[in-house]
């Protein structure tokens, strides 16, 4: 069921059509948005962006009236492609085990690996009809970018190193896209898309007298301006229930939110319990860390219930199970101090050994232990008394996004009323 205004049934008369002119078409607004890098950062080999951004841009498809436009600058596709080539590289080591195991070469180099990610890019670059934004190298002044590095100016970051180059690099491809670009607000909006501070400050510090830019930190946030620029709201609406719709989902303090009265976590838990569980590659567990909840961001609006969107990010901790060799006796070692009496270790390690340590202490002398005595046997690695135990080594870390999708009915008094929990979606994880 679709709420909406009341349908008037009375029917308006249409102006006659002029002889010889048809009828105009509103001019189609144009819409370009720049990526950063760290909006594309995947941690894979082979998928040049994220799988939300992905699904979003194809999704943006639909919106026939607006000529969106997106934009990956050249440095940023060459850092990108950096990342993948590393991440094809960590694979080698799986594949040298692999041709052991079969017994036979399978053929795949550095440069076999290196030329298939540029592929793969550029296959993507193509599907998702990105533009490259190149450099106009001649049209960077030089000087003022020397004067920034020597004293720390934003991009670059203030310590020893002037870090920031880079970013320098694509502010200045952004910014010639947009002093190209039409500044009528009506006509044409340039968004760029970064969670780096700096250089988004870098960008707005540049571009005060452009009234058609809009910065964004997170892809939630472009996804809610896009959802907004579409909508027939205005973003002074949008952000004036915001804060409503924030508290109105989860508030620090308070379980009156939607996230406790629906039992969002135990319902994510339930269905998705098995993939949030799932370790990845290289790994052997996986433990869940905290919860984070994002802003929510608008999503649509029908009559008077407006849909929101509040992202949940789930961090997690890789861990790899490595053996190491133990023996009967580093698990029971007791000791007589200088005084003859048996003390308990202060700071006893993990596993039995707290049992064994809080009964029988340890020595501070030397020598062979209690049970080496009994035994008649050194109890070293090799010794048949020795029994392997593992301990875990932290490999990776990682972020789960969950999109909590949830309505509300705004009234006369600009309140947020009968809050629903309508779809529970699982986004992607990435390894870090």
């Amino acid at each position: 069921m679709t709420d909406g205004a009341p349908l008037n049934t009375n029917p308006v008369p249409s102006a006659p059509a002029k002889k010889g002119r048809g009828s105009r078409r509103p001019p189609r607004v144009n819409l370009k948005i720049v990526l950063d890098t760290n909006q594309l950062y995947t941690g894979s080999a082979s998928d040049l962006l994220q799988g939300g951004l992905r699904a979003f841009i194809e999704a943006c498809r639909a919106h026939q009236d607006i000529d969106m436009e997106w934009f990956v600058p050249e440095f940023v596709k060459g850092e990108r492609e950096y990342q993948m080539v590393q991440a094809a590289h960590a694979l080698l080591p799986y594949l040298e085990k692999l041709e052991k195991l079969l017994g036979h070469n399978l053929a795949i180099s550095r440069e076999i690996l290196e030329s298939r990610v540029k592929g793969a890019i550029d296959r993507q670059v193509t599907e998702l009809k990105l533009k490259v934004l190149p450099l106009e190298v001649a049209s960077v002044d030089w000087k003022q970018v020397i004067n920034d590095a020597i004293n720390r100016n934003p991009p670059f970051e203030r310590g020893k190193t002037e870090k920031g180059f880079r970013d320098r690099l694509i502010a200045e491809s952004f910014l010639q896209l947009l002093r190209t670009s039409p500044k009528t607000p009506s006509v044409c909006r340039v968004v760029f898309v970064t969670a780096d501070g700096l250089l988004a400050d870098t960008i707005e510090s540049s571009s005060n007298a452009w009234s058609n830019l809009r910065v964004l930190r997170s892809f939630e946030d472009l996804r809610g301006f896009v959802n907004t620029f579409v909508s027939s709201v205005t973003e002074d609406f949008v952000s004036s229930m915001r804060e409503l719709a924030r508290i109105c989902f989860f508030e620090d303090g308070s379980k009156d939110g939607l996230f406790y009265t629906a039992n969002v976590r135990q319902e994510v838990s339930s269905r998705f319990g098995e993939q949030l569980n799932q370790a990845p590659s290289g790994a052997d567990l996986r433990e869940i860390g905290t919860w984070y909840i994002d802003q929510p961001t608008f999503v649509d609006k029908r009559g008077q219930k407006i849909t929101w969107n509040s992202p949940i990010s789930i961090e997690s901790t890789a861990y790899k199970q490595q053996k190491r060799p133990s023996t009967l006796g580093t698990l029971f070692s007791p000791s007589v101090s200088s005084s003859g009496l048996q003390n308990p270790s202060p700071t006893p390690p993990s596993g039995a050994s707290v049992y064994s340590e809080a009964l029988f202490g340890k020595m501070a002398s030397p020598g062979p232990s209690l049970y080496e005595t009994l035994l008649g046997a050194k109890l070293g690695s090799d010794s048949p008394y020795a029994f392997p135990t593992t301990e875990k080594v932290k490999v990776a870390k990682g972020s789960t996004n969950i999109n909590v999708l949830w309505t509300a009915t705004v009234t006369a008094a600009q309140k947020l009323k009968n809050p629903k929990v309508q779809k529970v979606e699982l986004g992607e994880t990435t390894w870090e």
